[in-house]
Order: C-alpha cells, then structure tokens, then sequence
C-alpha cells in the first residue's frame, strides 16, 4: 500500500510530462526513451533527482513483484514462452537495471529492463517490462518481450520508440 501511495504521490509531483532516462546509454542503447523535443539529445529538464530515485526504486519493486508473482504459480521460477525459439523459457532474475527504468507516452506508460538467467541453464536473456499507468497511479504489467537471448538482440527502438525487428 505504501508503494501505492508513493507512487501516485510522485506521479502527481512529476504530472503528466514524465521522465527518464535518454535512450543513449553505452551498455543498452537499444532501449526506448521518453519522448524528447528535437534536436536535444537529453531532455531539457530532469526531475528532481529525489523523485526519480523514488520512482526506479517504485518501479523496481512493482516489477521484481511482478516476477515473483508469476515464479510462484511455476514452481518457483518465472516462466515466460518464446515464439521465436517455440520454447518456455525458466528464467531466476538476475537484476533490474535501475538505470534504464523511464516513464513513456507522457507518463502513461513504464518501461524497465531486466536481466535473467536460464534456472539450471547456461544461457542468459534480457527482458523488457511495460507497465500501464491509470490516473490513480495504479500499475498494470501489459506486455514482457524478450528483448536479447545471450546478447543477441531480437530487436531494437527507433527515434519514436518502435520496435525495428533486428535482421
């Protein structure tokens, strides 16, 4: 409930112009980025930094929540299937990348991005989280896609955060 509370309380701080993290980041640039003015590589304005610490830490919690939510109705483990390689997927989390946790859509939406391994396995996938956000701050998971499979990237985000399939 406080996380809750927290959350609508820095939502309403912030208000709808949103913030993040820019999309230009050496270890994934990849990841989408709240939507920026033209010509500007970084927004402008940056919240403050209290407030954006709060919201990752919110953000965080809400998906390593999510995770183990779903682990416990596998047998422990998150579970997520693969089109691609037509196969499920028994991943441990491995880290939220606090980092690259943004708000997008002017605050509707939020984006994080996570590592995880293979639970008894060798190999290691990278998984991109969208929460939606209602008007009382409250979050919904929409989607998880698997974002890379042992560094290989299925796709990327072009300049108005849609996703380009990778060749």
């Amino acid at each position: 409930m406080k996380t809750k509370i927290a959350f609508i309380a820095i939502s309403l701080l912030l208000g709808a112009r949103g913030f993040g993290i820019s999309a230009e980041h050496p270890e994934h640039p990849e990841h989408p980025a709240p939507k920026q003015s033209k010509g500007h590589e970084h927004p402008k304005e940056q919240p403050d930094k209290g407030a954006r610490k709060a919201f990752q830490n919110d953000f965080e919690k809400f998906v390593k929540d999510h995770v183990a939510s779903e682990a416990q109705k596998t047998g422990g483990v998150y579970t997520i299937h693969d089109d691609a390689a037509k196969k499920d997927w028994k991943l441990d989390l491995v880290k939220v990348h606090k980092d690259k946790i943004c708000m997008l859509q002017e605050g509707r939406s939020c984006f994080a991005c996570a590592d995880f391994k293979e639970a008894g396995g060798k190999n290691r996938l990278d998984l991109d989280f969208y929460a939606a956000k209602s008007e009382d701050g409250t979050l919904t998971m929409e989607k998880v896609l698997i974002h890379k499979v042992n560094g290989k990237r299925r796709f990327t985000y072009d300049k108005d955060n849609n996703m380009v399939p990778m060749k």
